[in-house]
């Protein structure tokens, strides 16, 4: 899996940045160890086929976060754990760092891609499984974002609503949006696609009331 583009690549200052312990794993460590870098990278290392890419970068799946918290979390997550910090670590501490940071750099790829991360969560609710391939990515971009909610449903009952919901949402008018997305999940349960743009329409709401 290709990392992210060079420019976005973040530069290692000289301070040091806090290390966390990978978020619903049971490390088994005690507060001391928790200061110790070293030890929680082998633990991430050790961690990495039981997470998804939201716990990796430390970010919510409700909302989907946007483009500018992903880069954020990726800077973040990157000042932790890019080799170039841990050049004079022992050699496993060395070789677990990498493998962190290039699964981070995995994660980003999927995250940063509004489409992709689409895909991601749909994944994540079908089959559980943790990661995506190049190819997937690939392919979630070609289909683009998909994201009026009439090309996500499947049934006519559900697309009713669907479609008065794109209207309300070409209005700008959120609430209304919300409420025909609510119902077409009414008639379409579990649809994966649709709960995510029902919560990116909270998220919305949410952000509009928080500026006034």
């Amino acid at each position: 899996m290709s990392g992210p583009e060079d420019d976005d690549d973040p530069t290692i200052p000289d301070r040091q940045v806090p290390f966390h312990a990978p978020p619903d794993i049971d490390l088994s460590i005690d507060d001391e160890a928790l200061l110790d870098a070293p030890t929680l990278i082998r633990e991430w290392a050790a961690s990495l086929e039981e997470v998804d890419y939201f716990v990796l970068l430390q970010l919510p799946r409700d909302p989907l976060p946007d483009e500018e918290r992903v880069r954020e979390a990726w800077r973040v997550f990157a000042l932790a754990f890019h080799p170039d910090r841990h050049r004079d670590a022992p050699e496993d501490v060395r070789r677990a760092s990498t493998l962190v940071f290039q699964r981070g750099a995995e994660a980003y790829h999927v995250l940063q891609d509004p489409a992709a991360m689409r895909s991601y969560v749909e994944q994540l609710g079908a089959t559980g499984a943790l990661r995506m391939t190049h190819e997937q990515v690939q392919q979630s971009r070609r289909e683009g974002d998909r994201s009026r909610a009439q090309d996500l449903v499947h049934s006519p009952a559900a697309r009713a609503f669907a479609e008065k919901a794109d209207e309300a949402l070409a209005a700008g008018k959120l609430e209304a949006a919300r409420l025909q997305l609510q119902l077409a999940l009414m008639r379409e349960a579990g649809n994966a696609r649709l709960e995510a743009l029902l919560r990116d329409v909270d998220a919305q709401i949410a952000a509009h009331k928080s500026s006034r």
